[in-house]
Parts: C-alpha cells; structure tokens; sequence
C-alpha cells in the first residue's frame, strides 16, 4: 500500500465517523421533542383529571406514560422525574 491508499483509507474513516456524527445528532433532536411531547402529553392528562376528575384522563395519563417507556428508553425517566415535579 502506497501513502496515497492510507490518505484514501483516512479520508473514507472521516466521512464515515462524520456521518454517524450527524445521525447520533438527528437521534438526539427526535428524542428531546419527544421527551417534550410525553411531558406535555403527561401534564395535559393531569390537568384534566384535576378539573374533571374524569376516569378518561387516567387513561391518557396511561398511555402517556406508556407512549414515554416505549418511545424513550432510558430517557423516560428524566421524563418521569419532570412530570412528578409538576404534580
């Protein structure tokens, strides 16, 4: 291999590690707005039930919560802490 094949194999390393920057970026931005989402979602659900003391916004409340685990992961206890700070 001549220098010019390592200059390539750099090159292509680089373009490649950049990529999977800009991905882990875009994985970053949707699960911040869906830590917002499940956070509204969940605060809505709680405000209801506060004003109506309707069974309807357990439910939601539920499904927020549920929505949360599947959609976030690990991420979905930060959103749980946030969402007990406001109750």
């Amino acid at each position: 291999m001549g220098p010019e094949d390592y200059v390539q194999m750099g090159a292509l390393a680089a373009a490649r590690a950049a990529g999977h920057g800009a991905e882990a970026a875009q994985r970053d931005r949707w699960r911040e707005m869906l830590r917002r989402l499940g956070i509204s979602l969940a605060g809505a659900a709680l405000r209801l039930r506060d004003a109506w003391e309707l069974p309807a916004a357990s439910l939601a409340l539920d499904t927020s919560i549920t929505l949360s685990e599947a959609l976030l992961g690990p991420a979905h206890a930060t959103c749980m802490d946030a969402v007990v700070a406001l109750v």
